[in-house]
């Protein structure tokens, strides 16, 4: 009984196949006889004359009557160079022993520091010095980082 069921499921399955091969060579001859069929308007000469009209003008030329095998050299067109545009730029002074000073700032004499009272607290004093950027005068003067500093060797550096 097993055997009689599995080869009807192979007979099943290979008429699906037939009939499915079957059903696409039909549609390519249906489809093929109905593209041949579609009535086209045929192109009268007038048309084709227009088209060679709007064809490619350089090929146009080259099939007239007037066209010029050698035609002569045209010069070619120069483009402006980008570097003309580029604002100038200063020469570079990596290798400088003297130190290079800004034109536009000019350098004062003298370099006053911003005083402070001796009553501040010990965050305002580093706060300060941070601010206004006072670190390495103090670590000069102290020897070591203004945040290691103790209040009162704070309030000598910054007021030396």
């Amino acid at each position: 009984m097993n055997s009689a069921n599995l080869h009807t499921a192979q007979i099943t399955t290979l008429l699906g196949v037939i009939t499915m091969l079957f059903n696409l060579i039909l549609f390519i001859i249906i489809f093929c006889l109905y593209c041949s069929l579609v009535p086209t308007k045929p192109q009268a000469a007038t048309e084709s004359l227009q088209s060679f009209d709007t064809f490619i003008p350089s090929v146009r030329e080259a099939f007239s009557s007037a066209f010029d095998p050698d035609p002569e050299p045209s010069t070619p067109k120069v483009l402006p160079s980008p570097i003309l545009y580029l604002p100038p730029t200063k020469p570079r002074r990596s290798n400088q022993v003297q130190p290079v000073i800004n034109e536009v700032i000019i350098p004062t004499q003298t370099n006053p520091s911003p005083s402070i009272s001796s009553e501040a607290t010990y965050q305002e004093l580093k706060q300060f010095v941070k601010h206004h950027n006072l670190q390495q005068m103090v670590k000069n003067s102290t020897g070591k980082p203004y945040h290691k500093c103790p209040k009162t060797e704070l309030i000598k550096a910054l007021t030396a």
